[in-house]
C-alpha cells in the first residue's frame, strides 16, 4: 500500500541571481524561481508560500551571503505572516552557508511562509546558492 499526496502541498524555490542584501536591515529574501510547486502556492514576485491547505508545514530555507570575509551579527528568519517563528544566529566565516529549519501550523486561506535575512558587513552585500522550501507534514 502506497500513500499519495501525503506531503503535499510542497514547494522548493531558489534565487536565479544574485539578488543585494541591504546591511543591518531585514530584508525579505528574493527566491525568485522554483524547481517544483505542487500546488502553485509560492508567489515568485511576493516570495511567499500561501498553502491553500491547512496544515501543519516543515519549512527549510538556506541562503548564502556571498563573501569571503568574516562578520558577526547575521541571522536568517523564517515568518509566519508577520511573526519569526524560526531564527538562526551566526558568525559568517568564508562563504557559510547556513540552513534554518521549523515547523509551523498554517490555516490554509491567509496564513503565508517567507524568509528574511539580516546582516552587519557594513556595506550591501549579495547573496547565491539560496533555496527555500516547505510541505504539509499532518493535519
Amino acid at each position: 500500500v502506497g500513500l499519495t499526496g501525503q506531503n503535499y502541498p510542497a514547494f522548493e524555490a531558489y534565487i536565479s541571481s544574485s539578488p543585494t542584501i541591504s546591511t543591518a536591515t531585514n530584508t525579505v529574501i528574493a527566491y525568485d524561481a522554483e524547481n517544483f510547486d505542487t500546488d502553485s502556492a509560492y508567489d515568485t514576485s511576493t516570495y511567499k508560500f500561501t498553502p491553500q491547505t491547512a496544515g501543519k508545514y516543515f519549512v527549510y530555507a538556506k541562503a548564502r551571503i556571498n563573501s569571503g570575509t568574516d562578520s558577526d551579527d547575521n541571522e536568517i528568519f523564517l515568518f509566519k505572516n508577520t511573526t519569526a517563528f524560526a531564527r538562526i544566529a551566526y558568525r559568517h566565516e568564508y562563504y557559510d552557508s547556513p540552513l534554518i529549519a521549523g515547523i509551523t501550523t498554517l490555516n490554509g486561506s491567509t496564513d503565508f511562509v517567507l524568509v528574511k535575512i539580516y546582516h552587519a558587513f557594513g556595506s550591501n552585500q549579495t547573496l547565491n546558492q539560496a533555496y527555500f522550501g516547505a510541505y504539509r507534514i499532518g493535519a
